[in-house]
């Protein structure tokens, strides 16, 4: 079943072959490359489910994930972060802020791309 997803991504590549992958598995897949465009883009999307980095130019992930569940419209869809930043404090922050789970953008890409679609099933 086709999923909307909105990926939040500051490399370009990267974010290209996530959306490459999404894309041959049949969902629509939106990107924002910081977070100041993600804010302004979420609310007219509605995704199914958000992908998330951390670090972004402008507003980090956090911050954002933080704003996403404080807005009564918005707090509903879940949130995974995708993200380098892999310490404990960063992956307990973000579940603080609200996130839904954490995918480790260290591992080897088979290993994401079955992540991914694991949350797409169970959050989306």
């Amino acid at each position: 079943m086709q999923k909307t997803i909105f990926l939040v991504e500051d490399n370009e590549q990267y974010a290209e072959v996530i959306r490459l992958h999404l894309e041959q598995a049949g969902h629509k897949i939106h990107i924002a490359h910081d977070g100041e465009t993600a804010l302004q883009s979420v609310g007219g999307i509605k995704p199914d489910i958000i992908f998330l980095d951390v670090m972004l130019p402008g507003i980090d992930g956090i911050t954002i994930c933080a704003k996403l569940k404080g807005d009564p419209d918005l707090k509903a869809i879940p949130v995974v972060m995708l993200t380098g930043r892999t310490a404990v404090k960063d992956v307990d922050e973000a579940l603080r802020a609200g996130a839904e789970d954490y995918i480790s953008k260290l591992d080897d890409i088979e290993t994401i791309w079955a992540q991914i679609d694991e949350k797409i099933e169970r959050y989306a």
